[in-house]
C-alpha cells in the first residue's frame, strides 16, 4: 500500500499529509511507520481502565497532536473530542463512548499503517 492509498483507506487528505512533508513521499511513509511505535494509545487504555481523567486528558491530548502532525485525520478528530470532554481532569459527557471512537479510529490506523510498502 502506497502513502496515497493508506491516506485514501482512512479517510484523510494525502495531498495535505505530503504538503507537512515537504513533498517528501518517502519521510511520510517512513513517519506513519514510526507511529507503530507511539505509546500513547496504550496509555490512554491504561487512563481509561483506571478512570483516571487528567491522564486520558494527557494521552488523548498528546495522540491528538501526534494524529494531527501526520493528517490522520478521523484519529486527530475523535482524540479532539476526547480530551475537549476531560479537560482539566473533570468528566463531561461520555467519554466511554467518545474512547470507543478513539479505538476504532485508532485501530483503523494502525490495520493500515501494517500495509504500508
Amino acid at each position: 500500500m502506497t502513502p496515497e492509498e493508506f491516506y485514501k483507506e482512512i479517510g484523510a487528505d494525502y495531498q495535505t499529509a505530503l504538503s507537512r512533508m515537504m513533498g517528501n513521499q518517502g519521510l511520510l511513509a517512513r513517519m506513519l511507520k514510526k507511529f507503530e511505535n507511539d505509546r500513547n494509545y496504550e496509555a490512554l487504555e491504561k487512563a481509561m481502565e483506571e478512570n483516571d481523567y487528567e491522564g486520558i486528558f494527557a494521552a488523548a491530548h498528546t495522540l491528538k497532536g501526534v494524529a494531527g502532525n501526520l493528517e490522520l485525520t478521523p484519529l486527530y478528530e475523535t482524540c479532539t473530542r476526547l480530551s475537549d470532554a476531560t479537560r482539566g481532569g473533570k468528566k463531561d459527557g461520555d467519554v466511554q463512548g467518545l474512547f470507543l471512537a478513539v479505538r476504532e479510529a485508532y485501530r483503523n490506523v494502525m490495520e493500515n499503517v501494517k500495509k504500508l510498502a
